[in-house]
C-alpha cells in the first residue's frame, strides 16, 4: 500500500526592484507541483532471508526492534534472526516466524526458560513456579546427577521430558540405580 503525499505550491514574485534596474514593472507566477511517494513499513523476503523495511525506507542493523507487539532481532546486515541467538553475552530463542519466544522453550539440545519481559534464557540456579532448576551458562536446564560447584544435586530426569516435574531439583530420599540417598532442604546429596 502507497502513501502519496501531494504537496503544492505557488510562489509569486513580484519585482518591484526592477524599475530601478530599468526593467518594466512585472509580475512573474510559478506553479509547481511536489510528488513524494513512501512506502508503507514491511517485511521483505529475499531467498529465504527476511528484513523490515521502514516507512523511510532505512532497516534496522546489529539490534532489537517491536514490530506488531512482538520482539525481533536483526544481524549487522539487517536481516531477522531466527533459533538461539547470543547478544552482549546473553541467550534468547527466536521462533521460526523471528518473534521473541518466553516462558519454557525446547530447543534440539535442552529445555530453556526465558524471561518474560527481557526474553533472555535464565542460567544458574532458577525458582520457577514453585521448584528448584539449574541452567548452565547457555541457558540450558540440566538434569539427574550433578555436581555442580562440589556438591551433589539430583534434578528428575527419569519422568518424560514433558512431564512437568522434569528437571526439577529433588530433595527428601532419593532412590538411583538401586541405591538411596538424601538430599537436603537445599538439594544438596548427603552420602
Amino acid at each position: 500500500m502507497k502513501k502519496t503525499r501531494i504537496l503544492g505550491a505557488i510562489m509569486a514574485l513580484s519585482l518591484s526592484a526592477a524599475p530601478i534596474l530599468g526593467f518594466a514593472n512585472t509580475v512573474t507566477k510559478k506553479i509547481f507541483t511536489v510528488q513524494i511517494t513512501a512506502e508503507a513499513a514491511q517485511w521483505i523476503q529475499s531467498e529465504n532471508k527476511w528484513w523490515y523495511r521502514h516507512d523511510d525506507g532505512s532497516y534496522t542493523k546489529g539490534d532489537w526492534e517491536l514490530i506488531n507487539g512482538k520482539w525481533y532481532y536483526f544481524d549487522y546486515q539487517g536481516w531477522m534472526k531466527t533459533g538461539k541467538i547470543e547478544v552482549k553475552n546473553k541467550y534468547y530463542i527466536l521462533g521460526t516466524d523471528g518473534a521473541m519466544l518466553i516462558g519454557w522453550v525446547k530447543t534440539k539440545e535442552a529445555w530453556h526458560y526465558c524471561q518474560p519481559g527481557s526474553g533472555e534464557c535464565l542460567t544458574g540456579w532458577r525458582y520457577i513456579n514453585g521448584a528448584q532448576y539449574y541452567f548452565n551458562a547457555y541457558g540450558q536446564m540440566l538434569v539427574g546427577l550433578l555436581n555442580i560447584n562440589g556438591k551433589w544435586f539430583y534434578l528428575e530426569d527419569r519422568v518424560s521430558e514433558n512431564d512437568k516435574d522434569y528437571g526439577k531439583m529433588r530433595t527428601g530420599l532419593i532412590r538411583l540405580n538401586g541405591k538411596t540417598y538424601y538430599a537436603d532442604s537445599n538439594g544438596v546429596i548427603k552420602r
